[in-house]
């Protein structure tokens, strides 16, 4: 996992084990002036490969998922603490805040579609909305909905309150990999294997 940061003037002394510097990376943040670098650092945590990671709106916290089975919430600090917790039956392969910052939303190779409190990381909801795995889901603008996508060649639009799927969307020839809200939230947009984008 990679936090790349320009105020090098607040890392603590004494952390330098916990992140690796790379002048080669000046290029990847605008520039002030030619003197500023740029650093990233990587987060150990995860005993396996990690599928996605989320900032939380205000950028206090960050989410990681993976095929270890967890979800680990950061502090995006050169510290890089975290607590984990087991969140499904398999590999965890979307993570993401909710708008209010809140609550989580998790998708996995369970089939599961599952919701926690940030806080205290309890459990809220569960959907068994697929028939396959879960590749992504995501919240709507106004944290009401949740669209997931999954590699039974569905996508599923989910209402929050009730933990229903209100409406299967099931027109794509192989699996789709990932979707997205509109920021009006009243249409998305799908990436599909099949070359597509709907």
């Amino acid at each position: 996992m990679i936090v790349i940061s320009q105020d090098l003037g607040k890392f603590p002394k004494g952390w330098y084990p916990w992140f690796r510097p790379l002048f080669a990376c000046r290029w990847l943040l605008p520039r002030s002036s030619e003197s500023d670098l740029a650093w990233w650092w990587w987060f150990l945590g995860h005993s396996d490969a990690v599928y996605d990671v989320d900032f939380s709106p205000k950028a206090l916290l960050m989410a990681s998922s993976s095929k270890d089975k967890t979800v680990r919430l950061w502090i995006p600090s050169v510290r890089g603490e975290s607590s984990e917790f087991l969140a499904h039956q398999g590999g965890v392969r979307s993570v993401q805040f909710s708008p209010d910052g809140d609550q989580l939303v998790t998708g996995a190779d369970d089939k599961c579609i599952k919701t926690w409190t940030v806080h205290r990381r309890k459990f809220l909801s569960s959907m068994l909305a697929h028939k396959h795995w879960v590749r992504c889901v995501r919240w709507s603008p106004d944290g009401r909905s949740l669209l997931s996508c999954s590699d039974d060649k569905t996508v599923k639009l989910h209402d929050v309150r009730t933990s229903s799927t209100v409406h299967t969307f099931a027109d794509f020839r192989l699996e789709c990999r990932q979707v997205a809200f509109h920021p009006s939230g009243t249409s998305f947009a799908t990436a599909s294997a099949d070359a597509s984008v709907g």
